[in-house]
């Protein structure tokens, strides 16, 4: 089965007829176009994953349509909050970690690009609009377009407010992406034969808004929330465990939970709630958090919840993102360091890298 260009094409209205389509449309439509592409490669696709909000949706439907054969490929930039990274490896399925490497295979960093290509400035099109005025070959035409631009309007044009960063003391590229995102996934594609999908929303840029309209994309526009499928696909209605304390907590927020995140259920283990209540109907949690007045007088964020019932809680005061090496690290209150490649790298291998790169 293979699908057909025209199919996928997209004329105004349609593209402006599927932005605003009921989501459970959007759903199915998604689905159908994830067995397609799937049947299209004779299964031989992989999952861009990320660990954000576009790509964990995509992820997870696919392992519903699907199931968890189709690799979750994730490329560790370095530049990862390494919450992100954690939650990323956690994903369901198959799970691939890539990295950005030069020709020889040694591993490249953030401050490698920067100081060979330059900083990606304010976006991807001004970025690369600027790097073009500074060293591209342009004709007087194209170059009078970008500063100008034309009779069709100031479409395409080089923002006034940017120009000064045509004579800065550094270079601006928008090749970042292209050295730690896209060549990663490119040799993987090469290395496996796999075919890639990726999961956008065409409302984040005129670019992406093109890019649908053109190929029909991948469904996924309106922002589909993983909440919302679950929701609807199981009528599970979710509370506030996002509100919940642990979310306060010192602990929670750098990874050193010792209860795996959640007091409440380490609670229900050491404490049964039957076994403190026998007088009481039977349940294995001490919170229903999902019904009403639960939350006021127990777990996840009520308002009468016991701080005191977790010995091991510290109220969170914020993180501090620093620039390390070779990768951003996150600083916490009491000291503690979370880096991404701690577990990759390591921090002796890390500096040794470093100091080898000085001497080059």
């Amino acid at each position: 089965m293979f699908i057909k260009e025209d199919d996928l094409k997209l004329n105004d209205w349609q593209f402006s007829q599927r932005k605003f389509l009921p989501w459970q449309v959007k759903l199915k439509l998604t689905k159908t176009r994830i067995q397609e592409w799937y049947d299209s490669w004779n299964g031989q696709v992989y999952v861009s994953y990320s660990g954000g909000l576009d790509s964990t949706v995509l992820l997870h439907l696919i392992r519903e349509v699907i199931g968890d054969d189709v690799p979750a490929v994730f490329s560790n930039t370095g530049l990862e909050f390494p919450e992100i990274v954690r939650f990323a490896r956690r994903a369901d399925g198959e799970f691939i970690e890539i990295y950005p490497r030069d020709k020889s295979g040694k591993r490249i960093y953030f401050r490698d690009v920067i100081m060979k290509e330059g900083y990606p400035l304010v976006s991807k099109e001004t970025a690369t609009k600027l790097r073009k005025l500074r060293h591209g070959n342009l004709s007087d035409k194209h170059r009078n377009y970008l500063l100008n631009g034309d009779e069709r309007g100031k479409f395409g044009m080089l923002p006034k407010k940017w120009r000064i960063l045509l004579n800065a003391p550094f270079e601006t590229s928008e090749k970042c992406c292209d050295v730690m995102k896209k060549k990663p996934f490119k040799q993987y594609v090469k290395d496996t034969g796999r075919y890639p999908f990726i999961g956008v929303t065409q409302d984040e840029g005129f670019r992406r808004a093109h890019q649908y309209a053109h190929t029909g994309g991948a469904a996924m526009t309106g922002q589909i929330s993983l909440v919302d499928y679950i929701h609807d696909r199981d009528d599970v209605t979710f509370g506030g465990c996002g509100r919940c304390v642990c979310r306060s907590c010192l602990y929670w927020w750098s990874g050193r939970c010792p209860y795996n995140g959640c007091y409440d259920d380490h609670r229900a283990e050491v404490d049964p709630y039957d076994k403190a209540h026998p007088d009481k109907p039977p349940r294995t949690v001490w919170s229903h958090w999902d019904k009403p007045g639960e939350q006021a007088h127990w777990c996840r964020g009520g308002t009468f919840y016991p701080i005191h019932y977790c010995p091991e809680f510290v109220k969170y005061k914020g993180q501090q993102v620093k620039e390390c090496l070779k990768a951003m690290v996150s600083v916490f209150q009491d000291g503690y360091i979370v880096c991404s490649l701690v577990d990759t790298l390591g921090c002796t291998a890390c500096y040794q890298e470093f100091e080898e790169s000085l001497e080059d």
